[in-house]
């Protein structure tokens, strides 16, 4: 686009130089001239900067109507191969699987170091992957905090024991990506790994101490 304006530009720039070579005397006024304001008889030093700031006008009023200089949405640059671990104003990035290494696959909590937007005491987040028959050590329950897995692969098997005799048992086996569950506190549950498989655990709020295993496995 900055070709055509150039171009417009030094075209105005002639005509209206055109215009202004007119000096005392009873020539015609090119219509260049006219449009530069350059009236018959006009002393020169009344006109000098007339023909370069008609033209730079019209090359702004074109560029306007162009859209040339209007506000444009930034350009983002694309993300490189392998979003990197970064910690931002308000923002943090990484890799979930790698994050949650150290912490049992856990990588939003309480437990999280530092000042980041990983810490929280409201809610944690687990990336949970498992091979197949893997478990967790055996029922356990939770005092305050309920939780949430969701199937991303593979195949979760969810078992609930009963609270009181008068309840029964139950099994749930996520086997499609999305299939959840989700209990409140104070219920006794324990897993298997069917297959290999990854499943995003949300458990809230986010406290210390707050599992214990209610039945050995």
């Amino acid at each position: 686009e900055i070709f055509p304006c150039l171009s417009l530009f030094s075209s105005l720039l002639a005509i209206s130089e055109v215009g202004g070579c007119v000096f005392n005397g009873p020539q015609r006024v090119p219509v260049g001239g006219l449009l530069c304001g350059v009236k018959r008889g006009m002393p020169a030093r009344g006109r000098s900067i007339m023909p370069a700031a008609l033209a730079v006008l019209l090359l702004l009023v074109f560029m306007v109507h162009r859209g040339l200089l209007a506000s444009r949405e930034p350009v983002l640059a694309p993300l490189p191969h392998g979003l990197p671990v970064g910690e931002f104003p308000g923002i943090a990035t990484g890799n979930a699987a790698e994050l949650g290494q150290a912490t049992g696959g856990w990588f939003i909590g309480h437990f999280i170091p530092g000042e980041t937007v990983r810490k929280s005491g409201d809610v944690e987040v687990k990336w949970g992957v498992h091979r197949k028959g893997e478990t967790n050590r055996g029922f356990a329950t939770n005092t305050h905090a309920r939780t949430m897995s969701v199937l991303i692969s593979g195949s979760f098997r969810l078992s609930f024991a009963p609270r009181s005799p008068q309840e029964e048992p139950r099994t749930l086996l996520l086997q499609r990506p999305g299939d959840f569950a989700a209990w409140d506190f104070g219920v006794p549950h324990n897993w298997i790994a069917e297959e290999d498989t990854v499943v995003l655990t949300v458990r809230w709020p986010s406290l210390a101490k707050d599992q214990k295993v209610a039945v050995a496995g």
